[in-house]
């Protein structure tokens, strides 16, 4: 029997802020969002909790979120991963550059990653399955340390980034870079946790538009599949709170346009005519 195309239609950053909450209740009600992970040191947190409590086929992943936010851990416990003012350092590079000169200790972020499981745990969920903000759990260095903790919360499901060989004509040369040390990764560690077959929306991460999820559609092969999205209800308003998001980078995210392809109709007519189940992960 040929093996089904199933695809997880994933939106990160639940909990980060209002209107990326609403974006994810309404494309999931109505249209083809399955699944979402939740920053739980996001502000918006306690509204996406209620979200998630009246929408209860909606996968809720844990976000791991170690920069640009407060952290759960209280910031004594967690010096060498916090700056001056007790928050989380913004950018991703800078922290990976630190541990690597060990100036950060892996044992502050163990405690921080602890607090953000009890955290999502006292929800009344458990995390269909682990991600995180800037992808920092493929960090090597942060992935080798979390492992009992991972054994710990009996998190057995995650997200690699296998992205297939056809997608490294998108996107920067940095990009093409770190999509070939994922690559590496899942080599090292393909039977560790289970995770999809196929990942989508790295190289365009933030602007993910209709016709290029046709294309993938039409394209998708058997297996488990992610999509990646980050939607938003107000540009305005989530650029206002991360204004500093462009400063670190050209990314210049479009929430709204990502939110309006999740809504589709006629996306939802081609998963259909293209045999596809939508899925989260809770069926890996």
């Amino acid at each position: 029997m040929k093996e089904e195309k199933k695809l997880i239609v994933n939106a990160d950053d639940f909990g980060l802020h209002e209107s990326i909450n609403e974006a994810i209740e309404n494309a999931h009600r109505q249209g083809i969002l399955t699944s979402t992970s939740l920053v739980v040191n996001g502000e918006a947190f306690e509204h996406a909790v209620e979200i998630a409590k009246r929408n209860r086929d909606l996968g809720v992943g844990l976000h791991l979120t170690l920069i640009g936010e407060q952290p759960v851990a209280l910031p004594h416990r967690i010096k060498s991963i916090v700056d001056a003012g007790g928050r989380l350092y913004e950018n991703h590079k800078q922290l990976c550059i630190k541990i690597l000169r060990k100036e950060v200790l892996l044992k502050d972020i163990i405690v921080e990653i602890e607090a953000q499981f009890d955290k999502f745990y006292k929800t009344g969920f458990a995390p269909t399955h682990l991600d995180s903000h800037r992808h920092l759990h493929l960090f090597p260095p942060i992935f080798n340390s979390i492992k009992p903790v991972l054994q710990k919360y009996n998190i057995k499901r995650m997200r690699y980034l296998n992205i297939p060989c056809f997608e490294f004509n998108r996107g920067n040369y940095f990009k093409k870079i770190m999509a070939l040390f994922f690559k590496c990764f899942i080599l090292l560690n393909k039977k560790k946790y289970k995770h999809q077959d196929f990942f989508f929306g790295f190289f365009d991460s933030g602007h993910l538009d209709k016709d290029y999820l046709v294309y993938l559609l039409r394209k998708l092969k058997p297996g488990i599949t992610e999509i990646n999205f980050h939607p938003g209800k107000n540009n305005q308003d989530i650029r206002k709170k991360y204004n500093i998001w462009d400063m670190h980078s050209s990314w210049k995210y479009d929430w709204e346009k990502e939110f309006r392809v999740l809504i589709d109709d006629n996306l939802k007519t081609l998963i259909k005519e293209n045999k596809i189940t939508l899925v989260n992960y809770s069926v890996l």
